[in-house]
């Protein structure tokens, strides 16, 4: 007889947090891109395509990286690459966008280039890791990955709203500089 399966297991909480930081880092750079790309030159047209493509690029890459971790690294080892590389992008992103140095190669580097691949690294591949730490032919794991996916949901709208409710009107407005 299996124990009840109350908690959420702690490994799916790095697994929320992880999804609450991507999607907070990633609404917040999508929902003030055209303003900075604006700010440096870019006319509204070309700064608006450049926020769709790089859009398009995060959905279109899933495929490649689902096969890459279905086929070679595994979840695990693709989720890691993909935050290692998140936060590798996250700062040339910054860097290319320090106020009165900003740097237009190397925020688009951080952008069209490095970031994403890493959004596709974890879009494509958190959610299947999670369901992955349960046991669904358990009725109570089922019961127990059921409040997670609640719980999941839940964080990627906590890091929507705090991106467009907060951090995206705070870079838009200049932020610190």
């Amino acid at each position: 007889d299996s124990q009840p399966f109350r908690a959420v297991p702690v490994v799916c909480w790095y697994i929320l947090v992880v999804e609450l930081c991507e999607r907070l880092s990633f609404y917040t750079i999508s929902g003030s891109q055209e303003f900075f790309l604006e700010h440096i030159g870019f006319p509204l047209g070309r700064a608006g395509g450049l926020n769709a493509t790089m859009a398009t690029l995060c959905s279109v890459l899933t495929i490649v990286v689902s096969w890459t971790a279905d086929v070679g690294l595994g979840r695990y080892w693709t989720i890691l690459a993909a935050g290692a590389l998140y936060v590798l992008a996250t700062a040339v992103t910054a860097v290319g966008a320090i106020p009165g140095r900003e740097s237009a190669v190397c925020y688009l580097t951080g952008v069209m280039g490095l970031l994403p691949l890493a959004t596709a690294g974890i879009k494509a591949n958190i959610s299947n890791f999670g369901a992955d730490q349960y046991d669904d032919t358990d009725p109570a794991q089922k019961i127990a990955q059921e409040r997670f996916f609640s719980i999941f949901y839940g964080a990627i709208n906590v890091g929507a709203t705090l991106s467009f409710g907060f951090f995206t009107t705070f870079a838009s407005n200049g932020g610190l500089g």
